[in-house]
């Protein structure tokens, strides 16, 4: 690299702290004369010429150590300690010049101006060079990122279809899934029907395929083996809309936007739209009226992004009001219960069993408290359904559900 550094000499060539104020005078009282012996600037005073160093008793020097950029992008800080010590022998040079010299001091000041403007733009130019270096990298992998996304192809079809002859209804039929990137299957062979109105509950081990199933279901693939039926219908030749009008889907994180508790309680779309009576309901039977009434403004009561203003169980019970609100046939819990405590849990799945009877509810859960009323429960293990049944049928033919069962309650519980 290459910097400017401001030095003091005297005439010997050693280096001085401060010039003379004799020096000061004669340099803005005496004109400069280009070409000396030396190929340097000098003064003449009186018939004599006087050398710039000898007079100024300070020279400009290149060097390559003040300004330096290594090979990290760093700008060094000598430059700072340079300029400052410049601008400050600047600054003395101009206090020295006598009062009644005015045209000396507007000279000197006019250099010191011009000193620090140059210093500026330099420095600039080399911090927004450096900035530049130092976000191409990352600019280029963004780009090549969103590129990707952008030409990755489709592997969901839209299919046709928008009306279906049964209510409610989901069935799978040997049913096989595999992720593009595994060569193992995460579901194998599973098989099952439940009609409008029953509830289904899946349960098993973290990793087993719980999610992967109801994913399935919501269409979000296609399954690798086997027909995934909703209303009777395969879920590849519905039309998207005509899908996810039929399904309110309750995600595993729950998910709140910037906004008011009425604006994430409508989000969406809905074939009947969002009323008051709507909202109230989908409130109450989703066991949040009571905080939402304490807030202030009520439903009005303004959320921040990603809902960090709310605790994990208000963000649970607010997604579930909005899935709710749609008014689906069917509703998918994806562990939609794990923050809440057992009393709001409890009240919750009462309130779903007695107000939407009619509604078709799959609930992935990890416990048995939650889904051993389920008119249907599906035990995984590894992408196998090792059991399907009731509790009580469970409890006697499927071994780990009824090592799950054990480890949560007691004899008396499962009594």
């Amino acid at each position: 690299g290459t910097t400017v550094i401001l030095e003091l000499k005297g005439a010997n060539g050693s280096k001085k702290t401060a010039p003379e104020e004799n020096d000061i005078l004669k340099i803005v009282s005496t004109p400069i004369v280009e070409g000396s012996d030396h190929g340097e600037d000098t003064h003449h005073q009186g018939g004599t010429a006087w050398n710039a160093t000898q007079i100024f008793r300070k020279e400009i020097i290149l060097t390559g150590t003040a300004i330096a950029v290594n090979t990290y992008g760093n700008l060094d800080n000598n430059i700072a300690r340079q300029t400052n010590f410049a601008m400050q022998e600047l600054t003395r040079d101009l206090n020295r010049v006598a009062l009644f010299d005015v045209a000396g001091r507007i000279a000197m000041f006019s250099d010191v101006v011009v000193f620090s403007t140059y210093a500026t733009y330099v420095v600039m130019s080399f911090m927004m060079l450096i900035m530049v270096f130092m976000m191409l990298p990352a600019a280029q992998v963004s780009a090549e990122r969103i590129n990707a996304v952008l030409d990755q192809q489709a592997t969901v079809r839209e299919g046709t279809q928008s009306v279906a002859h049964e209510v409610g209804t989901v069935e799978f039929r040997g049913v096989s899934f595999s992720y593009p990137a595994s060569q193992e299957e995460a579901l194998s062979d599973i098989s099952f029907r439940i009609e409008r109105g029953q509830t289904l509950a899946i349960i098993g081990a973290t990793g087993c395929g719980k999610t992967t199933l109801i994913s399935l279901i919501a269409r979000f693939y296609d399954a690798t083996k086997g027909e995934v039926l909703v209303d009777g219908v395969n879920v590849k030749d519905y039309t998207f809309d005509g899908l996810y009008h039929k399904i309110g889907y309750i995600t595993q994180r729950a998910v709140l936007f910037a906004g008011s508790i009425r604006e994430n309680v409508t989000f969406g779309e809905s074939r009947e739209g969002f009323d008051e009576e709507t909202v109230d309901m989908a409130i109450s039977l989703a066991q949040a009226k009571e905080f939402v009434d304490k807030t202030e403004g009520g439903l009005e009561h303004r959320i921040v992004q990603l809902g960090k203003n709310v605790s994990g169980g208000q963000k649970q019970r607010l997604s579930i009001a909005r899935a709710l609100a749609r008014k689906p046939e069917i509703l998918i819990f994806d562990d939609s219960f794990s923050a809440l405590d057992y009393k709001t849990d409890a009240a919750l799945r009462h309130g779903l069993a007695k107000e939407l009877s009619g509604t078709t509810k799959v609930i992935v859960a990890q416990r048995i408290s939650t889904i051993r009323d389920a008119d249907q429960i599906i035990v995984l293990e590894r992408g196998e359904a090792v059991g399907i049944g009731t509790h009580d049928e469970l409890m006697e033919n499927c071994s780990v559900y009824r090592e799950i069962a054990q480890s949560q309650l007691t004899a008396a519980e499962l009594a």
